[in-house]
C-alpha cells in the first residue's frame, strides 16, 4: 500500500529519472553548497515545488551500525536543514 511522505531519507532511495531531470536538469541532484547531512532535505523540498509527490511503497528496513555522532556533524546536519527551508520555503 503506498502512501505520500514529505520525502525520502537519502540513505537508499530509488528516485525516477523523470524526478531527477525536473530537479536537476544541470545535473546537480545534490546542493553543492551543503556538505553533508541535509542535502536530502533540499532535494525534497525541490521535488515538491517541481510539484512531485514522494511516495513510500512498501515495507523494509535497513540497519546501520552508524557511528558517534562528533559535534561538527551535527552542527553542520542542523545547519544544512535551516539552509535547506530558508532557500527553498522563503526565498521563493
Amino acid at each position: 500500500m503506498a502512501r505520500e511522505v514529505f520525502g525520502a531519507p537519502g540513505a537508499a532511495p530509488l528516485f525516477s529519472s523523470r524526478l531527477i531531470a525536473a530537479i536537476a536538469p544541470d545535473g546537480e541532484v545534490f546542493d553543492a553548497d551543503m556538505f553533508m547531512y541535509g542535502e536530502d532535505i533540499d532535494f525534497d523540498w525541490r521535488a515538491r515545488r517541481a510539484g512531485l509527490a514522494m511516495l513510500v511503497c512498501s515495507r523494509s528496513d535497513s540497519l546501520s551500525p552508524g557511528q558517534p555522532g562528533a559535534r561538527l556533524r551535527r552542527v553542520e546536519a542542523l545547519a544544512n536543514r535551516y539552509l535547506s527551508v530558508i532557500k527553498n520555503a522563503y526565498l521563493r
